[in-house]
């Protein structure tokens, strides 16, 4: 009887309340070079979080036009930043040099830039909401801060 009340509840729930807590964000990016790695992203949730603890991590192969397209699936409508790398010599590791500056091309949600170093989240940040489930990062190198 218990399972009959909980499905029977479970099916009269408005349908968009299930569907809000379940939203797929898409990261397009671009500024790679045609067919030759990959694009490396992370998804955070809150500045407390951001660039220690990814919430979500995907990956995604360069295509012929220099671009991929990155997947975070599952999400709950919010608050977000998204930092992606280009791992151009395929070792799943963002190269650095002298003073841990990257050595291959990254990026920030907002297209977001830092100042000697990494964009800081607040500029990173954006909502995630049903009518807003695509961005667009353009890859940049350190040398062009």
């Amino acid at each position: 009887m218990r399972v009959l009340l909980i499905a029977v509840l479970t099916a009269l729930m408005p349908v968009g309340a299930q569907a809000e807590d379940n939203l797929t964000l898409t990261v397009h990016v671009e500024g790679g070079r045609a067919n030759v790695g990959s694009a490396m992203g992370a998804l955070y949730e809150s500045e407390e979080t951001f660039m220690k603890s990814a919430q979500a991590e995907a990956t995604a192969k360069i295509d012929a036009d220099g671009k991929a397209s990155l997947t975070f699936e599952n999400l709950s409508p919010g608050e977000y930043a998204v930092t992606v790398f280009y791992d151009e010599n395929g070792n799943g590791e963002l190269d650095t040099g002298f003073l841990g500056i990257p050595k291959e091309k990254v990026g920030f949600s907002n297209n977001a830039r830092g100042r000697m170093g990494p964009a800081p989240y607040e500029k990173a940040r954006f909502v995630l909401s049903p009518g807003s489930t695509e961005i667009t990062i353009s890859l940049i190198s350190a040398q062009d801060d």
